[in-house]
Formats: structure tokens, sequence, C-alpha cells
């Protein structure tokens, strides 16, 4: 089989698949994104309810978290879950609904020489 032929048999992902496969892994539609996002592979809601106001909190299939608002800047924390792949997915899909700034907040291995509790910024 020819490459062009190859080429023809891939399905390009239209617009409406992305809404939609958004939809299934946060619960909410990609329109009511801020354009700031948290991601945390572990977050606790109810610390950052003292911290920000909370205007919505969602939960799909594989995403959860809040949309909130702290000195008038408007922004999303979302539970992402362990792993590259999940973080990863998540952020891909934060970025197709229009999300600019992603801060991700949580753990990472293999740097070499750290000790437990160590600040790591990259």
């Amino acid at each position: 089989m020819s490459a062009v032929q190859e080429t023809q048999k891939v399905k390009m992902i239209s617009t409406s698949d992305i809404q939609g496969l958004f939809k299934y892994c946060f619960g909410c539609e990609p329109e009511v994104i801020p354009k700031k996002a948290l991601l945390c592979p572990f977050l606790k809601v109810k610390d950052l309810n003292e911290k920000c106001e909370i205007t919505q909190t969602f939960k799909g299939r594989l995403y959860s978290g809040i949309i909130a608002s702290k000195n008038s800047s408007n922004f999303v924390a979302v539970s992402c879950g362990i792993g590259t792949q999940a973080a990863g997915d998540a952020a891909a899909l934060l970025a197709s609904a229009g999300v600019n700034d992603i801060v991700f907040a949580g753990s990472c291995g293999g740097l070499g020489e750290t000790k437990l509790g160590d600040l790591i910024a990259c």
C-alpha cells in the first residue's frame, strides 16, 4: 500500500469529536473553561474553597475539578490523576478548550539526587 493510500485511511478528528471527548473526560462543555489552569494529581477542593471563590464544579469520566476565581482572575483546577499520560492528556484537552496557561503542581521522580520535600521548579 502506498503512503497516499495509508494517509487516506487516517480519519481526521473533527472539532465536534474533540468537544465530545472533552465533555466525556471533564463532564462539562469546553466553553466554560477559563484560560488559566492548575493541574494536580491530588486536588482537595475543600482546601481551595478556603482560598478562592468556587463558581462551578465538574466531574467527568477521567477528570474532576472546579472553576474558581481569586482577585478577579478566573481559573480551572483539575484533578488529573497520577502519571504522565493522564496529565499530558488533560493538558492537551485543556489546550483544545483554549487554555493558555497551565501550571502542574504535583510530584515527580527520576531526578537523581533529591530528598523528600525538595522543591523542584521547571
